[in-house]
């Protein structure tokens, strides 16, 4: 993911400040919908903080909580997934 975010960060819409630093991009047809699917064994506060962090400097708008998944991926989680990807699909369909 973090080579996603180095690599097309301008090309999706990402803008940079006059020092370099992370500044809000634009979209032409608004603030794109996003959602975060984060697992780890033990923790994913740090993965969670980095991608909106990110999507923070993006035309991007968080459009449903952060699915975080702790151990095992199991059928709970996995309908979880279903639901926020069904959320997604829904928004950028309108």
């Amino acid at each position: 993911m973090n080579h996603f975010f180095d690599s097309l960060f301008l090309e999706v819409g990402g803008a940079l400040s006059d020092d370099g630093s992370a500044a809000g991009g634009t979209s032409p047809g608004g603030r794109v919908p996003f959602g975060v699917w984060v697992h780890g064994r033990y923790d994913t506060a740090g993965a969670v903080r980095s991608v909106l962090a990110i999507a923070g400097a993006l035309p991007w708008r968080q459009a449903a909580g952060v699915l975080e998944v702790l151990g095992e991926v199991d059928a709970d989680a996995r309908a979880a997934a279903h639901e926020l990807g069904a959320t997604l699909a829904a928004l950028v369909a309108d």
